[in-house]
């Protein structure tokens, strides 16, 4: 992304968080896999997360990573700089299982779970007591509900009415934030 010119938009790019994860191990008790691993690399991004929105403030930060559970720093960083924050979370899944109800036990399968509240203790409490975010301020675009594996995530589809109105209130904030506003949960404010 560096190479295709993204660092140019974003200025100041501050680099890599320097952590690789090569754990192959499911813990027993949670089902997480590299769950140690995990735990680190979310504290090491939401402090250097955390020391860059206090270096840049009135900055939006852009974080790229390689799936979902980058959320896990980015939670716990926004918690500390902001306060409470919603979330637009656009996936084809709803990654909301936990570590024993995944087949693999990825954090991929489970991070708006474990932002909402639900899952392993050392995941759900990395920015404090849980909730990360409330659910109520969680908007879920582009989750397909035909053609699911059956199993765990048929319990997850979500009926027609609860779709039509987080579209309804997806719009809405679309149109404020087209007019400049920056929108937390339950406040809203004009952008300088």
């Amino acid at each position: 992304m560096r190479t295709a010119g993204l660092s140019d938009l974003v200025s100041p790019d501050l680099g890599d968080i320097g952590i690789a994860f090569d754990s192959t191990h499911r813990d027993e008790r949670t089902g997480v896999l590299a769950l140690p691993q995990t735990v680190r690399a979310a504290h090491v991004l939401a402090d250097e997360l955390t020391d860059a929105m206090h270096a840049l403030p009135g900055r939006r930060p852009l974080v790229v990573g390689g799936d979902c559970s980058i959320l896990f720093g980015i939670f716990p960083a926004l918690r500390r700089s902001i306060g409470p924050v919603g979330l637009w979370f656009l996936d084809g899944h709803p990654d909301y299982l936990d570590g024993s109800g995944s087949e693999t036990g990825e954090t991929a399968d489970m991070d708006l779970a474990v932002l909402t509240g639900h899952g392993a203790t050392p995941l759900v409490t990395l920015a404090g007591a849980p909730p990360m975010l409330a659910l109520r301020d969680t908007v879920l675009i582009g989750h397909r509900t035909k053609d699911l594996d059956e199993g765990p995530f048929a319990e997850y589809r979500i009926d027609a009415a609860s779709a039509d109105t987080r579209a309804r209130r997806l719009e809405q904030y679309v149109a404020m934030f087209a007019q400049g506003e920056t929108i937390y949960p339950q406040k809203r404010t004009r952008a300088s």
